[in-house]
C-alpha cells in the first residue's frame, strides 16, 4: 500500500491522485450533460443550435459551482446539527486537550477545536474547511475505552487528515457526485422544455430510460471513483498517526477496540464516512469507505515494517 519512498512522498503521489479524480468527476460530470442533451434533444448538437448547448452547459457548470459552495459553507453546521456534538476546553477535557496538543506542536499544526460526542460508541473524525476553524470530534466512549497511547494514536490519525486537507477534498468530491444526482433528476422529471428557435422536446418514449441509465451509470462511475479516494485517504492517515506516534501497535489497538463498536445509528452516512472507522458495508464493497480492519492492520505493519502480529500481539490487540 505504501509503495513509495517516504510518508511525504505518498502525500504528494495522493494529493496528485486526488487532482486527478477530481477532474475526471468534472468529466464524468460534463460527459454526462453530453449524452442526456443527446439522447433528448439531439438536434442542439446541429451547429446552428450549438449556442443553446453551450448555454446548458453554463447552466449546468453554475448549479454544480452553487452546490459545490453550498456543500462547502454549510459543512460544519451541518456536522454539529446531525452529531450533537459540544466543544470542550482544557478544563474539562485535559487529556484530550493536551494530547493533541502535544501532537500538533511535533507536526506543526494549530490545535484545533475539540468536542465530544456523548455516546458510548467509539469513534472519532476531523473536519473544517479553514485552518481556524478546524474540528476534531471524539466520543465518550472512545475517551473511556481507550489508554493514552491508543488514544493518541487516533488523535495523530484525524491531525494527518487535517494535515493533508482531506475534509476540503472529501467534500468536494461528495458535491461532485451529488451534483450528478441533482442535474439528473433535473433531465428526467423535466417533460418539456422551449428552446430560443422555437424547438420543443420532451424526455418521453425511448429519451426516458436512456437518460435514468445514463444517469445511474454516471452516479456509480462517480461513487466508485469517490470511496476509492476515501479509503486511499484512510491508509495515508493510519501511515501519518504512525509517523507522529511512532507507536503503530497503539494504533492497532485502537483499531480493532473501535471496530467492535463504531456505528453511530443517529448520524447520517455523510458523516459516518469521515470517521475514524465506518463498519456500514454495502454492494460487495464497492461502496465501502474505510477499508477492512484486516487491511488497514496489514498496511499499518508493512509500513512500520513490523511483519505480521505475532499470536500474543494478536491476542492482545484483541
Amino acid at each position: 500500500m505504501f509503495q513509495v519512498f517516504g510518508i511525504y512522498t505518498y502525500i504528494r503521489a495522493n494529493r496528485i491522485r486526488s487532482g486527478i479524480l477530481i477532474g475526471g468527476l468534472c468529466i464524468i460530470f460534463y460527459l454526462f450533460i453530453s449524452l442526456s442533451i443527446y439522447f433528448t434533444t439531439p438536434f442542439l448538437f446541429f451547429p446552428e443550435n450549438a449556442s443553446i448547448a453551450l448555454s446548458i452547459f453554463a447552466i449546468a457548470t453554475v448549479m454544480m459551482g452553487l452546490w459545490i459552495f453550498w456543500k462547502l459553507s454549510s459543512q460544519a453546521e451541518f456536522i454539529a446539527k446531525t452529531s450533537s456534538s459540544h466543544f470542550v476546553e482544557r478544563t474539562e477535557e485535559p487529556r484530550f486537550y493536551n494530547l493533541t496538543e502535544e501532537l500538533c506542536i511535533s507536526c506543526g499544526l494549530a490545535v484545533p477545536n475539540l468536542s465530544v460526542i456523548e455516546t458510548d460508541v467509539l469513534n472519532a473524525f476531523a473536519s473544517g474547511l479553514e485552518e481556524n476553524k478546524m474540528r476534531i470530534t471524539v466520543t465518550r466512549g472512545l475517551l473511556n475505552n481507550l489508554n493514552d497511547q491508543e488514544l493518541r494514536a487516533v488523535i495523530a490519525h484525524e491531525l494527518t487528515h487535517i494535515r493533508n486537507g482531506d475534509s476540503r477534498v472529501m467534500t468536494i468530491c461528495f458535491a461532485l457526485v451529488g451534483s450528478l444526482a441533482a442535474i439528473g433528476q433535473m433531465f428526467i422529471y423535466r417533460s418539456e422544455t422551449r428552446s430560443g428557435n422555437g424547438y420543443s422536446f420532451s424526455v418521453s418514449g425511448r429519451g426516458l430510460p436512456i437518460v435514468g441509465l445514463v444517469a445511474y451509470a454516471a452516479w456509480i462511475v462517480a461513487s466508485v471513483l469517490k470511496f476509492s479516494l476515501s479509503r486511499s485517504r484512510e491508509y495515508l492517515a493510519d501511515a501519518g498517526a504512525v509517523e507522529l506516534t511512532k507507536d503503530p501497535q497503539a494504533l492497532i489497538g485502537a483499531l480493532r477496540k473501535i471496530a467492535q463498536n463504531s456505528n453511530l445509528p443517529d448520524v447520517p452516512s455523510d458523516v459516518m464516512e469521515m470517521c475514524f472507522d465506518n463498519q456500514r458495508r454495502n454492494w460487495f464493497g464497492i461502496f465501502n469507505t474505510h477499508p477492512s480492519v484486516e487491511k488497514r492492520v496489514a498496511a499499518i505493519l508493512k509500513f512500520a515494517g513490523q511483519g505480521t502480529l505475532s499470536p500474543l500481539e494478536n491476542k492482545v490487540a484483541n
